[in-house]
């Protein structure tokens, strides 16, 4: 007997956690697009998205923080040098030129271990990347960037929580 309660629902999903220095590089990357007519991303919620995870409820929650528990992050480098638009979703991203082995292995090893707690892991090929500005228009140029170095030293769980102002991304847990 649940005595009428519902359990809480949360939109969660896993990602790279900017420090205070590379998220401060990143928005001054942004300003860069000051022509480009969009939706600037919040500077407190610059994040590079490795699993979402969609609405969860706090069992399922559980689990998860135990699948990635077990997970040993190798610290690794990602350079962030490329912009690019999706078209599809309207979005102006920044990205590395290439994943770097350190993120591939942190991806797959995040996925197996989802996949072994019993959860669904999206298969399209990952593709990582920082957004800049949503609902934007195709920038006539991508600037040319001299890029932003992340040492990435760890991965959070975070949940997106949504407000009337708009969307606050909030960290959970670090790993």
């Amino acid at each position: 007997m649940n005595d009428g309660i519902i359990p809480r629902k949360r939109r969660l999903f896993f990602a790279l956690w900017p420090d205070d220095d590379t998220r401060t590089a990143i928005e001054y990357l942004i300003r860069q697009f000051s022509n480009t007519q969009g939706v600037t991303v919040t500077v407190m919620n610059l994040h590079l998205t490795l699993a979402f995870l969609g609405m969860v409820d706090a069992d399922a929650q559980q689990s998860i923080q135990k699948c990635a528990a077990g997970i040993q992050i190798r610290p690794f480098k990602l350079r962030l040098s490329e912009c690019g638009y999706f078209t599809k979703s309207r979005a102006t991203f920044i990205a590395p030129e290439s994943c770097p082995k350190g993120l591939e292995r942190l991806v797959r090893e995040l996925g197996n271990r989802l996949v072994e707690c019993g959860f669904s892991v999206n298969s399209h090929q990952f593709r990582p990347h920082v957004t800049l500005l949503r609902d934007s228009s195709e920038p006539d140029t991508l600037p040319g960037l001299s890029g932003v170095d992340w040492q990435v030293e760890k991965f959070v769980l975070v949940e997106s929580i949504t407000h009337a102002e708009g969307v606050e991304y909030q960290v959970l847990y670090e790993y």
